[in-house]
């Protein structure tokens, strides 16, 4: 099936329109990757209006985000470590004060 058939296909699947995925290489490429679609039809002009990702693209993306997140909890557990520590001391300081 071509691409141009499966994206028409796509976009007359429902009212609201479909997804489909195929292998294309990027612009200036020859290595196809994998491109998802999401496909609509226009019935006034019976045309399909269609947008595609590159699902490597978005793998690289969840990745960053996944390592970022990891960062933050990371520095969260860290800065929660001290303030639990911080306080002890500031307790034990307390103590003595209150002792004098």
């Amino acid at each position: 099936m071509l691409i141009a058939d499966a994206i028409i296909k796509a976009g007359s699947e429902t009212a609201q329109g479909g997804v489909t995925s195929y292998l294309h290489p990027r612009p200036g490429r020859t290595e196809p990757v994998r491109k998802t679609v999401f496909a609509r039809k226009f019935a006034p002009w019976n045309v399909t209006i269609s947008y595609g990702l590159y699902v490597d693209d978005i793998d690289a993306d969840v990745r960053a985000l996944t390592v970022d997140l990891g960062m933050v909890l990371a520095a969260a557990s860290n800065l929660s470590k001290q303030a639990e520590q911080l306080s002890g001391e500031v307790g034990t300081f307390l103590k003595g004060v209150r002792a004098a």
